[in-house]
This record gives C-alpha cells, structure tokens and sequence, in this order.
C-alpha cells in the first residue's frame, strides 16, 4: 500500500490508527479516524452544475467509491446499481472518467 487507502470511501492515510480490519477482512474506519476526517482523510471539492437529488439507495458513504478498479465520485449521476445490486459507472461517467475519478 501507498500514503493513502480507500476505507469506506474516504483516502484515509494508511496508519493503523486511522484503519483496521473489520469483521469481512477489509480495512474500515478506526474509531480515532471516525472522531478525526479532518486530520486522516484527503479533502476534495468539486463542482456540479446542475442540482442533483440525494440517491436514496445508498448507505452513507464518503465522497468517492470504488467502482470497476476506478475511484469514483459517489454521485448519482457516475454511479448506479448494475443488476447483480453492485455498483457500476453509468454511460455518463464512462465517457467521462477524468471528471468523476481520482
């Protein structure tokens, strides 16, 4: 792994402190990093725009998801849910990928 990981879509500096496995094997948010985003997480800002509403078919998550190998914005107009209930890049962010992805 690099500086950085993506647990529970957030790029979370990769320290124990801030990530720890969970109960599936995979990285989730310490509790410390839960208390301290603003000191362990990569802050992003970007623009949209046009006024989207809130995607109602997803849990809280942070600003990016990991999508087909890409580190998407999590918006619905770049991702939605593919007919296995995954999630999949829409035709949108597949002609665009260098706008919705890090």
């Amino acid at each position: 792994m690099g500086l950085f990981c993506n647990v529970e879509g957030y790029l979370v500096i990769n320290a124990p402190e801030y990530r720890e496995l969970g109960k599936e094997g995979d990285y989730v948010l310490a509790e410390y990093a839960r208390e301290n985003l603003d000191e362990c997480t990569m802050k992003f800002s970007y623009n949209i725009a046009e006024q989207f509403e809130i995607n109602t078919i997803t849990k809280p998550m942070g600003p990016f998801r990991n999508v087909e190998g890409y580190l998407v914005i999590n918006a619905p107009e770049y991702l939605e849910l593919g007919k296995e209930g995954d999630y999949v890049l829409t035709e949108y962010a597949r002609e665009n990928l260098d706008e919705c992805t890090i």
